[in-house]
C-alpha cells in the first residue's frame, strides 16, 4: 500500500500565504475608496512596494480595465512565483502589470504614481531611522505631486513585547503567528509564520522576520518630515475581534493589547 503524502509536503508556501493571510480585494477596495474620498478622482497607477507575490497589484488591475500596476520586491523567488503561478488568476490584464526585482528604496522610473502601498507590515523591514526616511523620501518623489497617496499598515500594543503564539483558522488552513523576542534597546522584533493542515502536518516557520517595531507616532513624524501634508489613521482592535474591522480614529488607547492600523498619507500640489 502506497504511503500517503502529507499535505504539508505538497504545499506551496506562497499559495498558503495568499490564502490564509491576504485579502487583496478588501485592500484594493479600501485604497480605492480612500483615494476617491480625498482627491475626488479615480486611482489609475499603483506601485506596490515589498510586493511579494503582488496580490494587491493583480487585484488592482483586475478591478478596473483602465488601471496599471507595478510590483517591486527584492525577493526574486516571490516575483518568479507570481509570474508562473499568480498571473494564472488573471483572465486578462497581465499586460498592465509590471513586476520588478529591485530594492524599493532605490527603484526609479519615469512614472508618477497615484498610490504607493507597503502592506503586510513591510515598513518594519526598514530597521533604522535613516533607512525609513530614505524610503519615505523616495516614495514622496515618486507620487503624483498634485494627488498622491502612500498607504501602509502596522501593528502594535503591549502584546507585541511578549513571547507568544497565535493560531487562527483561515479557510482550510491554520495560520500560526509566533513572536519569538523583542529587544527594547533597538526595537528589533523576531517573528515567524507557520501553516498547519487538516491532516496535522505543518509548514513550520516558512516565513521568518527580523523587524523594527516602529510606533505609529514615529512613522507619522517621518512622513511629515519628508513632506506629506495630511494623514488619516484607521484602527482595528484585535482584543475584541480576530477579524480586521477598521474604523477611522484619532486615538488608539494604551489599554489595547493588540491592534492593527492603516496609515494613509497624502501629497497635494
Amino acid at each position: 500500500m502506497a504511503r500517503k503524502i502529507a499535505l504539508a509536503q505538497q504545499a506551496d508556501k506562497f499559495a498558503c500565504y495568499e490564502e490564509a493571510i491576504q485579502n487583496p480585494r478588501k485592500d484594493v477596495l479600501f485604497l480605492t475608496k480612500t483615494f476617491q474620498s480625498e482627491f475626488h478622482r479615480k486611482a489609475i497607477w499603483l506601485r506596490e512596494d515589498f510586493c511579494g507575490t503582488a496580490a494587491i497589484s493583480r487585484e488592482f488591475i483586475r478591478s478596473d480595465f483602465e488601471r496599471f500596476a507595478v510590483g517591486v520586491d527584492i525577493d526574486s523567488v516571490a516575483i518568479d512565483w507570481c509570474l508562473k503561478q499568480g498571473l494564472l488568476s488573471l483572465p486578462s490584464g497581465s499586460d498592465r502589470l509590471e513586476l520588478v526585482v529591485a530594492d524599493c528604496r532605490e527603484y526609479e522610473d519615469k512614472r508618477s504614481y497615484d498610490v504607493i502601498s507597503a502592506n503586510n507590515y513591510s515598513i518594519f523591514l526598514l530597521t533604522t531611522r535613516v533607512d525609513l526616511l530614505r524610503y519615505l523620501k523616495h516614495v514622496k518623489c515618486c507620487l503624483n505631486p498634485s494627488h498622491g497617496m502612500f498607504i501602509c499598515d502596522i501593528t502594535g500594543g503591549s502584546d507585541c513585547f511578549e513571547k507568544r503564539k497565535v493560531k487562527r483558522q483561515r479557510n482550510n488552513l491554520v495560520y500560526i503567528w509566533e513572536q519569538d523576542s523583542y529587544n527594547f534597546i533597538d526595537a528589533s522584533w523576531q517573528c515567524s509564520i507557520s501553516f498547519q493542515f487538516p491532516d496535522g502536518s505543518a509548514l513550520k516557520r516558512c516565513f521568518t522576520y527580523t523587524w523594527r517595531l516602529w510606533t505609529l507616532a514615529e512613522i507619522m513624524d517621518a512622513l511629515y518630515e519628508v513632506g506629506f501634508t495630511k494623514m488619516r489613521i484607521w484602527f482595528s482592535n484585535f482584543d475584541e475581534a480576530s477579524e480586521s474591522v477598521y474604523e477611522e480614529t484619532r486615538i488608539i488607547p494604551g489599554s489595547v493589547k493588540s491592534w492593527n492600523a492603516i496609515i494613509a498619507a497624502f501629497s497635494y500640489g
